[in-house]
């Protein structure tokens, strides 16, 4: 008999942090939920061990962290993983349509379960788990097997004003398909055209800048560096005549550019 760790299981009774609503986001994207032994296997890849440590020191879990070798043949690289073995848990994460075969069915939740307030910290751990970003054009994408939950992302970030997204549908080999929701990085018509040679004091990405101030809006540090950096990166660059420092690129208006 395999041993049983001890953790906070009531961790996801009440989504009242941005910090649980973060790791709501990652379990959705990124856990196993098995019901047949009351599991649930938060898995990541070997470089994000940081925020696996994290999850780890928030839910309070005696259990070590099991390493697995990666398959070169399969390009995938080594990984890290957490378990947490408990039926209570399990069946308390159904209340978020967090179930077995999860990825098919999973819908946004109501802000009964996840306060407006606390959407954005949501979002980002979906974003660390599924979605990537440009690092030239600064595109960013989310990926999903639920048509019903890309749906929901797209109604919730044109609430905050995020626009220019669209959603596609992506048949994988296997015949498994798969769904994504683009956002276009500019909050401009005509982004890279003979417009942005005329206006040299425009905001490069205009609706990158939008994501990456709504995804960390909590300012909580509980984030994959790797990706906020990147985000940083790329508007720092392209932004250079405009924002000189990341306290700048969070807060300094732009309004009067647009």
């Amino acid at each position: 008999m395999s041993r049983v760790y001890k953790f906070d299981k009531t961790f996801f009774d009440l989504i009242d942090t941005p910090i649980k609503a973060y790791f709501l986001g990652l379990i959705l994207t990124d856990a196993t939920i098995r019901h047949s032994c009351w599991d649930c296997r938060l898995r990541l890849n070997i470089n994000d061990k940081e925020i696996l440590e994290r999850f780890k020191y928030e839910i309070q879990s005696e259990a070590p962290l099991k390493y697995e070798k990666g398959n070169p043949l399969k390009s995938r690289g080594d990984v890290v993983g957490l378990g947490l073995g408990s039926k209570d848990f399990i069946l308390n994460l159904t209340k978020y349509n967090l179930g077995p075969r999860k990825s098919f069915s999973t819908t946004f939740p109501g802000e009964d379960l996840l306060p407006k307030h606390l959407q954005s910290s949501f979002v980002r751990g979906v974003f660390d788990g599924d979605g990537t970003l440009e690092k030239h054009k600064g595109q960013m994408y989310f990926y999903t097997s639920s048509e019903t939950f890309a749906s929901d992302l797209k109604s919730v970030l044109a609430r905050n004003q995020i626009l220019n997204c669209h959603i596609y549908e992506n048949n994988r080999r296997g015949g498994r398909v798969m769904f994504y929701v683009r956002i276009n990085s500019s909050g401009y018509y005509e982004e890279g055209s003979r417009y942005n040679q005329l206006n040299k004091k425009r905001i490069n990405c205009l609706n990158t800048l939008k994501v990456y101030r709504y995804l960390y809006s909590d300012q909580t540090d509980c984030y994959l560096t790797r990706k906020k950096v990147k985000f940083e990166k790329l508007l720092l660059d392209k932004n250079g005549h405009y924002f000189s420092n990341l306290t700048e690129l969070m807060t300094k208006p732009v309004s009067d550019l647009l």
